[in-house]
Formats: C-alpha cells, structure tokens, sequence
C-alpha cells in the first residue's frame, strides 16, 4: 500500500504539501517520479516544474535524495517506512493542473502525486488535512475513517480532486437510464437555472447511453468550475473536469445567451462520450500509459474526432437544440476547416501522431501548416457515417462501429490498432472502406461534404458571402473583400496575428506582427468604413510599422481576394429530420 497525505499549506502563496508513505522491505534502491503529462491532454506538461521543495525521511531520519531526472528522484538503499514531502505550487487555472485559494481546491493527479517506479500496481490510498467547513469530492471509494482508496495509482490519477474550501459543494443530482449522475459546481455565478440545466444534460446522456445500449460505470460525476473566461475538459473513468464562463450558464432571470449556452452542451457532452470513446475503446498503445514521455498514435482523429462529431450530434438526437441550430453549428466547423490551408498538408492521421510537437504547441503559421484532428476530425466522422449510410441502404450508420467496438472491450478486445476502425466500418457496412481511409484520414483529400450531404437532404457550397448561411435557397452573393490575416485591435492601430496562405495580406508583403496604421489613406479607426466599400480591382494603400519602422505597400486586388464561406441549402427537410431522428 501507497499512502498519500494532503494538506493545504498556504492559500495566498498557493502552496500544497503533499506526502507519499510506503515501505522499502529489501534494501532496494528505489526512485520516485511525477508525471510529465496527464491522459487525454497530449503535450508534455513538465508538472515537475511545480515543485518548490522536496525532501525524504526514513525511520525518523532525514536522508539525502539524488535527482536523475527533471521529475526523478532516487532515494538511498534503506529498509524501512519512507516518507516523502514535497510542496507543490498549484495556480494552474485548467482542468489538467492544480489550483488552490482561499475559495477552492482541485487537481489531476498526474499534476500532484508522485508515484515509486515500479510499484505503479499497488493499492493506494489518499487522505486530506481540510478546514472543518471545506468538502471535497473524488470518484473513488472510501474507507470507514473517510480515507479514498484506488486499486493502484493509474486508477488514483483517474479521479480528480475538488473541494470548498468554505462550506458545502453544489451538487445537482439526476438519473439517466436509472444510473445516477451529478453536476458539482464550483466558482461565483447567479441565478442559475438548476432545472434546466438537469434536465437538459440528462437528456444528452440518456441519448449515449441508449446508443451503446450498456455504460462503462456504475455512477457519473461532472466537476463542473465556473470562471469569467476559460473553456475546456478533460475526460476521466466515471467522472470529468469542465471549465466554463458563467456566461454559459442557463439562468433564471431572462438572458439571451442561446449560443454560449450550447457550446456548455456541447463540452458536457464531448466529455461523456469519451467514457466510451477513449477510457473503454482505446488505442493500445494506451493500455498502460507511460506518463514520463510522449506515446504516439494515429489515432486521435478517431478518438477525439468522432467525440468531437457526437458530441453535437447528441444534441439534436435528445432533443435539448433544433435540427436548424445543429446545422449551423456543423456548418461553423466546415467553415472553419475550409479556411485553414494545413488541411491540404496534414492528415488527420499525421495530426494525431504529431499532437506533442505541433497541434498542443501552435504558433501564428500553425493553420496554414496543420489540421486539427478534433474539428477535421469530426468532419471525417461526418463522412464515415453517411458514408456508411449510403453503403448499407441506411440499415447501418457511424452507431453500429461504436456498438461494435464498445461491445469488443465487454469482451475484453477494447484496444484497437490502427486498422482496426477501418475493419469496424467495413464490418458493419458490408463494403471495402481502403479508399475512403486512403484518401481522407492518411491523405488529404478533400472530404466528400457535397456528395454525401446529397444524400440526406442539403446542399453545401461555399461562395461569396459575409457570414455562413442555411436557407431553402442559396442567397445572393456579396462581394466583399477579405485581408486573409488574423488582427487584434491596439492603441495603435491592427496588428497582424496570423497570415493565411494566398490571401491578400500575404501578397501585400504583410507579415505577423505588423501593425496595420491606415488605408487608403485613412485612420485605422475608418477601418471599417473604408474595406466595406471596396471591389476587385481596387488599389490599397497600406501604411504599417514593423519592429517600429513605418513601411507602406500597395496592392491591386482581385476575385481570389472575395471573402468566401460555406452556406447550405436545404433541400429536403423531411430526409435532414430523419438523418437527425
């Protein structure tokens, strides 16, 4: 057995002493080690760079320990009870980190917890030193004295830590399928609409759940942390970490937050799916995580892509948004693909395996460079699904793989190889699927959207237009003209953020980090009024300081320079609808 002890040190320096106990029986030189990255958040996160101190005793006895590594340490060969103390400095605002002040404690255990090599297999148990008023919560059973117990520390890692530090957690209970669930809230927020939340999220899960037909888990938790600005998730066994802004929140005080409203449905619902998609079906080179370096796979397009792609979908399927609403926000992904070049150089399959180096590690050139394999990802989900719909005269779809996945790992085959998804699909569909995961998952191909929207009722094209649009009818097009660049505003003036590949910016001679002072001869302040009243053909003047040095460029625009987006058609309400059921 590893015992870990925790205790708050200092709320204002946001200081957590942590202590790992066990026993050394052989005189055996051990090392102990903290994580360097976190399953589910592919990037080497360095959590050793958080510890401000460190130190080991043995029998009472204070003894040096050698680092061999940034997150390694070795203790000298002596038999007895061990102690190890550390303090770790936790203001990491995430669902991957640690944060604590005077209001709230949270972690992820491979931000945290040490572990001894080669003893990963081992009971472990997890105790707390919190204020009288404070309670906590973690997805894992406890003793008679209240003391949390894992199997071993991979099952310890997987359940995340919350607490408040000043009173009582807010819990929101509901079932789905009989299962119980909960929503823990912490942060600052008002007026929420705690119906409408719970019964919104368990019509999201009772929808996945009656699409795999079985659960993984007994019970489900959300910690759910409500900030002004962050957004993200991080998917655990029987439980996930959201982070979201309280302008998500439903309220009951009248607040037209539609659209911030579903993107908080959609987190729910991107983190649940992955109790199937990833903690129960996975990669195999998952099986045993190896937490002190990169693990690689091409696969990620399917894990995170296809969750990427129901989590949406389950949206519209359980009823809590509109058939209209799912298109728009399927169609904000096209679009969003659509104007980023690096899906014309990057596979999805290469986005997965380069997800250390490149997707987690982003710089202004990164879309003309990569694809995204959660929001390419989904459109190949898309794909596939109609796709299989097509091939099986609509007897089969996207659903049938994931049952028949889902169904391998009951079995005890839940780990999946490369080609694995590939013989999924032509299982389930009858047909050879070669071509498809030549062309569009290891090449880059540009996916079929039109072909296969067809055949469910709508039409896509991308034309010119300001914004994206779903009608009956393709609207009229507007010709306005595009920079092609990423700005922010300043006191200043523009500056340039990020250039796409064969925009107008680009051929201007324009570069990140310029700022953009006028045009035309204008204050940038005119910005607006000026570019709104311009054609093709027109001649810009722009005038821009680059490391301070005022530069001008002039440029003859033309039609490859009109802002263009996707817009659907709908052709056949009644086949979307049936598609959607």
């Amino acid at each position: 057995m590893i015992s870990y002890h925790i205790t708050p040190l200092d709320a204002r320096r946001h200081l957590l002493q942590v202590r790992v106990c066990f026993n050394n029986q052989n005189n055996q030189i051990n090392e102990i080690y903290l994580p360097n990255w976190t399953p589910g958040s592919y990037m080497i996160r360095d959590f050793c760079r958080h510890i401000v101190a460190i130190q080991a005793f043995c029998g009472g006895k204070l003894h040096l320990l050698q680092q061999t590594h940034k997150n390694r340490w070795q203790l000298p060969p002596i038999q007895g009870a061990w102690t190890i103390e550390y303090t770790v400095y936790a203001f990491d605002l995430s669902v991957r980190g640690a944060f604590f002040d005077d209001e709230r404690l949270f972690f992820d255990g491979a931000a945290v917890l040490m572990t001894v090599a080669g003893r990963e297999n081992e009971p472990c148990e997890l105790s707390f030193r919190l204020p009288e008023t404070a309670q906590g919560f973690m997805a894992l059973p406890t003793n008679e004295n209240g003391v949390f117990q894992a199997a071993n520390y991979p099952a310890l890692l997987d359940a995340p830590f919350v607490a408040n530090l000043s009173g009582s957690l807010k819990r929101l209970s509901f079932t789905a399928c009989n299962i119980p669930h909960q929503i823990i809230l912490t942060g600052e927020f008002d007026y929420l609409d705690e119906n409408r939340l719970t019964q919104d999220i368990a019509k999201i899960c009772t929808q996945h759940i009656e699409m795999f037909g079985k659960v993984p888990f007994s019970e489900y938790t959300f910690i759910l942390h409500i900030t002004e600005n962050e957004y993200g998730g991080l998917e655990h066994k029987n439980s996930s970490s959201l982070i979201a802004s309280r302008r998500c929140l439903p309220l009951t005080r009248t607040q037209d937050n539609r659209d911030d409203y579903i993107v908080l449905l959609g987190l729910f619902s991107h983190e649940y799916f992955h109790a199937w998609n990833i903690k129960s079906i996975k990669p195999k080179v998952f099986e045993v995580y190896d937490l002190q370096q990169e693990v690689y796979t091409q696969q990620l397009w399917a894990y995170e892509g296809i969750t990427s792609y129901y989590d949406d979908l389950a949206l519209v399927k359980s009823g809590v948004i509109s058939y209209s609403e799912y298109l728009y926000l399927l169609l904000k992904n096209i679009d969003k693909v659509y104007h980023q070049a690096g899906r014309k150089i990057q596979s999805v399959a290469q986005s997965s395996f380069e997800a250390w180096s490149k997707y987690y590690k982003q710089n202004e050139n990164s879309p003309n460079a990569i694809s995204s394999y959660y929001q390419k990802g989904a459109l190949v989900a898309l794909c596939l699904d109609l796709t299989i719909r097509q091939k099986s005269n609509h007897q089969q779809s996207l659903d049938s793989v994931m049952r028949l996945l889902f169904n391998n790992f009951l079995q005890g085959n839940g780990l999946t190889q490369d080609n694995d998804w590939q013989t999924a699909c032509e299982k389930v569909s009858g047909s050879l699927f070669n071509d498809f995961f030549q062309k569009y998952i290891y090449g880059v191909d540009e996916l079929p959207l039109n072909e296969l929207f067809n055949s469910v009722g709508l039409d896509l094209r991308f034309q010119a237009a300001c914004k994206i649009m779903i009608d009956t009818e393709f609207p009229q097009e507007i010709n306005h003209l595009t920079l092609g660049a990423t700005i922010s505003d300043n006191l200043n003036g523009k500056t340039i953020r990020h250039i796409a590949h064969n925009s107008l910016a680009e051929e201007a001679g324009l570069s990140v980090g310029d700022t953009i002072i006028a045009i035309n001869h204008c204050h940038f302040s005119e910005w607006d009024k000026v570019w709104q009243t311009l054609q093709a053909g027109d001649t810009l003047t722009i005038h821009y300081f680059r490391q301070n040095r005022l530069k001008t460029t002039q440029i003859t625009t033309t039609e490859q320079h009109i802002e263009q987006h996707a817009v659907l058609k709908v052709v056949d309400k009644n086949q979307v609808k049936k598609w959607l059921a």
